[in-house]
């Protein structure tokens, strides 16, 4: 990596995958699956919980670099 570089990747977050991924890791947060309590909330609608964004970040930055380069198992 360079300073200045820049990675993206389009993403779509749709409500089930949101509720699907929140259930396999474990967030029982009702703003990831419930329509009606999510769209009360300050945010308006379902959001996706902080691992799946953290998830969708970490396979931009994995799928740039093992472009060129070796990523797993390096000492």
């Amino acid at each position: 990596p360079y300073v200045g570089e820049a990675l993206s990747k389009p993403y779509f977050f749709s409500r089930t995958v949101i509720a699907d991924f929140a259930a396999r890791c474990g967030d029982e947060n009702p703003l990831h699956r419930d329509e009606g309590f999510a769209a009360s909330s300050r945010f308006g609608g379902v959001i996706a919980c902080g691992p799946h964004a953290n998830a969708a970040h970490m396979s931009i930055i994995a799928t740039h670099y093992t472009r060129t380069h070796e990523m797993v198992g390096l000492e």
